[in-house]
């Protein structure tokens, strides 16, 4: 009996451990095989003052986000990446515009394709990705991940759907501006109503 159940107990174990496991990724964004070909920069009417088109540097941090199944994007701990260079640097001399490779774990993979963003945030005015300050995200990829330990890993060179993308600050409204407009729709109910009357 009790042989009986250390093998069940055993058996388990092993099931939850495959049916759960993890695939690991290279967020490289040079790439192992060379550089993916673009580097990040302010986007064009980037709302920061001369800095159109200029590359990013390193003030700037990425981070990772997954989904699997179509759950919510979700971000990856441990997935923080610095970039290279200075703002404006040349990125075949100084690597500015791209970033620190980390590997990347991805939790309750077990095969296939993962869908993925990278959100990149300026380190110097945020602490972390915050929408309205100077910030880009990529759209979503997909990439296949392998289970570690692996003589190589895949990196974002082998991303299917993965394109660069541009910085940029978005302004956010000042208080009284949102006030003024909420005055203003107020007023045109109230007008509307008497209208009615």
């Amino acid at each position: 009996m009790k042989k009986t159940l250390m093998l069940g107990v055993i058996g388990f174990g092993s099931f939850v451990v495959s049916s759960f496991g993890q695939g690991v990724v290279l967020g490289n964004y040079t790439g192992d095989s060379g550089f993916i070909g673009a580097p990040i920069t302010y986007a064009s009417g980037s709302n920061v003052a001369g800095k159109d088109g200029l590359t990013i540097g390193s003030g700037f941090s990425g981070e990772f986000y997954y989904s699997i199944g179509g759950s919510p994007m979700a971000a990856l701990p441990s997935t923080l990446q610095a970039f290279y260079g200075t703002d404006g640097g040349d990125p075949n001399t100084t690597l500015s515009g791209y970033s620190v490779g980390v590997l990347v774990s991805i939790p309750r993979w077990v095969s296939g394709p993962v869908d993925l963003q990278w959100r990149v945030f300026n380190t110097t005015t945020i602490g972390a990705y915050a929408p309205g300050q100077i910030t880009g995200q990529s759209a979503v990829f997909q990439m296949t991940p392998v289970t570690d330990p692996s003589p190589s890993h895949p990196d974002m060179s082998l991303a299917t759907g993965y394109n660069p993308f541009t910085v940029s600050a978005v302004p956010v409204p000042e208080p009284a501006t949102l006030a003024l407009a909420g005055l203003g729709g107020f007023g045109m109910l109230m007008a509307l109503r008497r209208k009615k009357a």
